[in-house]
């Protein structure tokens, strides 16, 4: 797991990671402000994926990420996994843990080759009193809850078939593709891994998807937005 490090004055995080100022989390808000809040933040990177936050446990920092992705996930009472978001560039997590002192209510997981720019609690503190900064960390918080709102109903209320082709567009990077072994698929959809056998094979029969040994990459007829 890489460490928590500090970025040297003379490599500042606006240098080095210019869109950065671009995310989200930013928006409006002055450049000088933006510098203020992330040059004095430490970088992570991680070769492999890696628990960056643990469910239960309390968070070290407030972690945005910069390049890679990141999976956010709960275990139900039998351990399975339930995916509530896999992020890109600008997912922000342990904010609402760190600011309510509670332990965290999701695991976040890295993907291979992932970096990420991490908060303490008193420099959080002080971003949260810029009132573009407040503004747009409640809309990314609301964000979080229709995503939640859509989960759900796609849990509860969308046939297996449908509910895997949504999650596997979901889960697709730009190229289409999703990295995923059938066992972190049943976890999620909610099923067996033999169902997501078969479905995955109905879906390859229909030419929506194309299967392989570590990876399957979604074509145009299921409908994805990229």
């Amino acid at each position: 797991m890489g460490m928590l490090k500090a970025t040297h004055a003379q490599i500042r995080i606006s240098d080095q990671f210019p869109h950065v100022m671009r995310l989200d989390l930013f928006v409006d808000m002055d450049r000088d402000q933006i510098r203020d809040c992330i040059d004095g933040a430490a970088v992570r990177h991680f070769q492999s994926e890696s628990i960056l936050l643990r469910e239960g446990q309390f968070a070290d920092a407030i972690y945005l990420l910069v390049h890679g992705t990141l999976d956010i996930t709960r275990s139900d009472a039998d351990g399975r996994r339930g995916l509530l978001h896999r992020g890109g560039a600008g997912t922000l997590v342990g904010d609402v843990e760190t600011m309510g002192e509670i332990p965290c209510i999701a695991t976040c997981e890295t993907g291979a080759a992932a970096t990420l720019i991490g908060f303490t609690r008193g420099q959080f503190h002080e971003m949260l009193g810029l009132p573009l900064f407040t503004r747009n960390l409640s809309r990314i918080q609301a964000q979080r809850l229709h995503r939640a709102n859509l989960l759900r109903t796609l849990d509860n209320f969308v046939p297996i078939e449908q509910r895997l082709a949504t999650y596997l567009c979901y889960l697709a990077d730009r190229n289409s593709v999703v990295v995923a072994n059938q066992n972190f698929l049943a976890d999620i959809v909610g099923c067996s891994r033999q169902t997501v056998n078969r479905v995955l094979r109905s879906l390859r029969d229909q030419g929506l998807i194309e299967t392989h040994n570590s990876w399957i990459r979604v074509l145009e007829g299921t409908g994805c937005r990229h």
